[in-house]
């Protein structure tokens, strides 16, 4: 039950994000000014439809719900539950759905943070943003969906995690990484709604938002490179400690 919810979530989001391109683009087009004050109430609806759809998928993984597909081919019973949750973005349905939360979080901050903006300005960035979102989504809907069922044919147990991805560093570089690449939409929305218009509105929020999102990237390297660092040290570590047991047999049989 909780992953169709999640499904008729994503579906809702889906429609949502239609109307804010259309709302966003053609309102500020035919100054429709209800159609403007309507975008902010449709991208707090959005945000809140793919949060419980991105909710129910990291539930399925902690229930160890391997009737779903995704969570059968990333997930066990036996992983500890932090790892269960990064399972979630750990492919690549999962990844891309937490692709579209953070692009929908991104808008969501627009809508709060870009009220001071002309109405039929501020509409266009939400218009852009929506559209790409909305081409996020389907894509989500109809060719990447991790909320496929196995039924009947549920599996007792599932396959295991990457064991690439079983590392604290890999647990939080994605959420950050993704944080400053979609954070780069909003500048590339700024950037056509300005063209659009023929304002230069491009100072402000919109210098602002883009280097939180500069930030968020170098984070996300910076958690990347210490990722690396961990992998490296311990595989040193297991090659030391396979090359001590190896001195330690050849020993015994020379002795």
């Amino acid at each position: 039950m909780i992953p169709e919810l999640g499904q008729l979530s994503l579906a809702l989001a889906f429609c949502l994000c239609a109307v804010v391109g259309f709302f966003g683009l053609a309102g500020a087009a035919w100054q429709r000014t209800r159609w403007l004050d309507a975008l902010g109430t449709m991208v707090t609806g959005q945000f809140v439809f793919v949060l419980v759809a991105f909710g129910a998928l990291v539930q399925a993984f902690v229930a160890d719900d391997f009737s779903v597909a995704y969570v059968a081919n990333n997930s066990n019973s036996l992983l500890p539950w932090y790892y269960k949750v990064s399972a979630v973005w750990g492919a690549h349905e999962g990844s891309f759905l937490l692709w579209t939360l953070i692009m929908a979080g991104w808008m969501l901050a627009v809508a709060l943070r870009g009220q001071h903006l002309p109405a039929a300005f501020a509409g266009r960035v939400l218009g852009v943003m929506g559209l790409l979102n909305l081409g996020f989504l389907a894509f989500l809907l109809w060719t990447s969906n991790p909320f496929e069922r196995l039924v009947p044919m549920t599996p007792g147990e599932g396959a295991d995690l990457n064991p690439l991805l079983q590392d604290f560093g890999l647990i939080v570089h994605p959420p950050m990484l993704y944080m400053g690449y979609v954070g780069f939409s909003v500048a590339f929305a700024f950037a056509v709604a300005a063209l659009l218009t023929g304002l230069q509105h491009l100072g402000g929020s919109a210098r602002q938002l883009n280097l939180l999102a500069r930030c968020k990237q170098l984070v996300g390297t910076c958690q990347h490179e210490t990722g690396n660092r961990i992998r490296i040290t311990r595989r040193q570590m297991n090659s030391s400690n396979s090359n001590t047991a190896l001195i330690r047999s050849y020993c015994q049989v020379a002795s």
